[in-house]
């Protein structure tokens, strides 16, 4: 079993994330792969990886 969210020392995020679209009544799981990094001060994130969990 995955945890919620993992957060590495290099500033890696994973997590998995299920995405729901009302009018269809369906669900999708994706495991995500975040990088976080400060930039002059602020945080920001980019979104590296995402692959559909079947």
């Amino acid at each position: 079993m995955d945890l919620p969210v993992t957060l590495d020392a290099r500033g890696r995020v994973r997590f998995t994330a299920m995405f729901y679209a009302p009018k269809g009544e369906t669900s999708n799981d994706y495991k995500v792969q975040v990088n976080v990094r400060a930039r002059g001060g602020k945080l920001s994130a980019q979104v590296v990886s995402m692959q559909r969990v079947r």
